[in-house]
């Protein structure tokens, strides 16, 4: 009864062991391979029994990842980052220098010119209500210095009445103010005075930086 009882218990001690031992080796197969010091202590609480390793994991680099697609076993060439594209930029237009092919504002007299032909180029306020002022004319027009200037002509000595000086036109040639004027003579059988006379203009243009020249219209 005794050996009866002895086998029994050994039985039983194996049973239990062996389940310890399936319990524990699939708890080891779970853990990370920094667990191997904890299973070989596990292992000798099992009574001296060595439990092999669990399977080594090796987290890659990322210079060891390749994430380019291959075509056919030959890897695509690299894609290149492109920019978008903007959109192209209108012209910007230049400002054309001022000019006029018409000149609306100017005046004219028959005897206050002077006996020489002259010309002066006036930019300020001061020296147009001069200028009218010496003719005897009171000013019919404020000059605006930022936008405008006058020109005078006096067309000089002439046997008699009847001139109509004018300015035609004040142009931009060659990157020079052309201002173009006709001294105004009647027509040969138009009846005029028979007086000396000193025919003038005096006209308002578009202001300019450039140089101005006089030119009499054919």
């Amino acid at each position: 009864m005794g050996e009866r009882r002895r086998e029994v218990l050994l039985l039983e001690f194996g049973v239990r062991a062996t389940t310890r031992f399936l319990l524990t080796s699939i708890s080891l197969a779970t853990l990370p391979f920094s667990a191997v010091h904890a299973q070989a202590q596990v292992g000798a609480a099992l009574g001296g029994l060595t439990l092999p390793p669990p399977p080594q994991t090796i987290n890659p680099t990322p210079a060891d990842i390749s994430l380019q697609p291959t075509f056919g076993g030959v890897a695509a060439p690299p894609a290149v980052k492109t920019e978008p594209a903007q959109a192209a930029q209108p012209a910007q237009p230049q400002a054309a220098p001022a000019q006029a092919d018409q000149i609306s504002l100017q005046w004219r007299g028959q005897y206050e010119g002077g006996a020489e032909f002259s010309t002066r180029l006036i930019r300020t306020q001061q020296a147009w209500a001069g200028l009218l002022s010496g003719l005897n004319k009171a000013a019919p027009h404020k000059l605006d210095e930022s936008h405008e200037m006058s020109v005078f002509i006096a067309i000089g000595e002439r046997s008699t009445g009847g001139f109509k000086p004018a300015v035609l036109s004040a142009k931009v040639i060659d990157g020079t103010m052309v201002v173009e004027y006709t001294d105004g003579k009647a027509a040969p059988d138009m009846f005029v005075t028979q007086v000396i006379s000193h025919p003038w203009i005096a006209a308002i243009i578009p202001a300019t930086s450039l140089p101005v020249v006089m030119k009499k219209s054919r």
